[in-house]
């Protein structure tokens, strides 16, 4: 099935489509881990996507020492990776240092004292 050049370019491209989606959701959920940091964690995060070019290194090394499964088990660790980190739950804090609770709506009835 994978053999033919139009399924392998269909295939490469909807794998570059789908790690292209991923940086926004990790850059905003980032962003959100620590509202009085933003702009240190925008600027790691941004140094993180121009230093993206370990993994094609990465990629091209292994692919030269075991083949393309090399490659394609670097680009796996990575996808891995991401996968458990934006399925992992994320807490924020708030502006105090104290950790975001979800809101209780409390009904005061004075009939029940």
């Amino acid at each position: 099935m994978g053999e033919t050049k139009p399924v392998l370019y269909v295939a490469i491209a909807l794998v570059g489509y789908g790690n292209s989606n991923i940086f926004s959701l990790v850059f905003s959920q980032a962003i959100l881990s620590d509202r009085k940091r933003q702009n240190e964690i925008s600027g790691l995060m941004i140094m993180g996507l121009f230093g993206g070019t370990i993994f094609p290194l990465l990629m091209g090394v292994a692919s030269d020492a075991i083949g393309q499964v090399g490659a394609v088990a670097v680009m796996a660790c990575g996808v891995v990776y991401l996968a458990f980190y934006s399925l992992t739950p994320m807490s924020v804090t708030l502006e105090d240092g104290a950790p975001s609770a979800p809101r209780k709506e409390t009904i005061n009835d004075s009939s029940q004292k």
